[in-house]
């Protein structure tokens, strides 16, 4: 039976064959995301790396909020962003992938401005739970070929997605990041289901 995990505040915790972590971390750059903007956009990457657990989706994109109340999550290699698979081995596969963009407020008006196509336009998913806030939540899917063959290491995915949508602020957010990996060593898949939440920042 395929295995779950879920990440969260850095514990790890098992109940009934079920690993339970979390951890989440706000990283900043530029103006702090509390502070007044003084500029046209403040920006901030959202999930960086370290701390993530095995074959998680970790890497880093920006959110950029405008004073017209746009957002932008830019994951483009050219403006700095990238995505990866943590801690992965020569013969597992990763079978699926998808991120989910929570909002304590609505997010409208969501549009493709660029970027490549291998991440679908995130659409409504739903509302979670996190930290004593409920979040809307906003889904992409990886829709380009799978399953894609791991490497030894980290194994480097797509990240070529450029997006905009409409929403009040200050809001919160958090990102919630899940893949399906095989895992050594019969790799059968659709493999161990991880799901790491990361990012508590406000814009």
């Amino acid at each position: 039976m395929p295995e779950s995990a879920t990440w969260v505040n850095g514990s790890n915790e098992s109940s009934t064959g079920t690993a339970v972590a979390v951890r989440r971390r706000t990283l900043l750059k530029g103006a702090a995301w509390s502070l007044p903007v003084i500029a046209a956009a403040a920006a901030a990457p959202l999930a960086a790396a370290s701390g993530a657990p095995k074959n998680a989706l970790a890497g880093v994109f920006y959110v950029t909020r405008s004073f017209d109340q746009t957002v932008t999550w830019d994951g483009r290699a050219s403006s700095g962003g990238q995505l990866y698979v943590t801690d992965t081995v020569t013969g597992q596969k990763i079978t699926s992938m998808s991120l989910r963009f929570g909002s304590t407020k609505q997010v409208s008006n969501w549009t493709k401005v660029g970027g490549g196509t291998c991440w679908s336009l995130p659409v409504a998913d739903g509302q979670l739970t996190y930290n004593g806030q409920t979040f809307y939540m906003y889904k992409s899917v990886y829709q380009c070929a799978l399953p894609l063959s791991a490497t030894n290491g980290n194994t480097t995915v797509n990240s070529e997605f450029y997006w905009q949508g409409t929403v009040s602020n200050p809001t919160n957010l958090i990102t919630q990041r899940v893949t399906q990996v095989t895992q050594p060593p019969s790799n059968t898949a659709p493999g161990a289901t991880i799901t790491w939440i990361r990012n508590v920042a406000t814009i």
